[in-house]
């Protein structure tokens, strides 16, 4: 939509958003449809399989908000780490825990493994 300027009374074009792929939007919005349509056919009634798929998808989306939270936790901690805000032994576990590496480098099995079992403590040990 173009608008006037009080002293040219000339109409000035406003920018506008970039066009976006009309087919590939209709192809979303297609599949949005046929998604949602499943979801509801799947769900339909009180059985104890349209429980057990509306529980799947609630365990999917408690999931990736989980997941979110753990890339979280770890990008904070690693920005602590940068600003030399974590103490020797905090950085320690942050290495084993959370080890960061290049891309297209490869760790050790060693250090693999031990990442690995430092995971599983956790789960195992709670808050410890």
């Amino acid at each position: 939509m173009a608008t006037t300027t009080p002293r040219r009374r000339k109409q000035v074009p406003q920018p506008t958003a970039p066009p976006k792929d009309a087919a590939k939007a209709a192809a979303e919005a297609k599949a949005a449809a046929e998604w949602a349509d499943l979801v509801g056919r799947a769900t339909q009634g009180d059985s104890s399989a349209s429980k057990q798929i509306k529980r799947a998808i609630t365990m999917e989306r408690e999931r990736a908000d989980l997941m979110k939270r753990i890339s979280d936790n770890r990008d904070y901690l690693r920005l602590m780490d940068k600003n030399e805000e974590l103490t020797e032994a905090q950085a320690d576990f942050l290495d084993v825990f959370y080890p960061s590496k290049e891309k297209g480098d490869h760790r050790s099995a060693e250090d693999i493994e031990a990442t690995r079992k430092a995971r599983e403590a956790a789960r195992q040990d709670g808050n410890s």
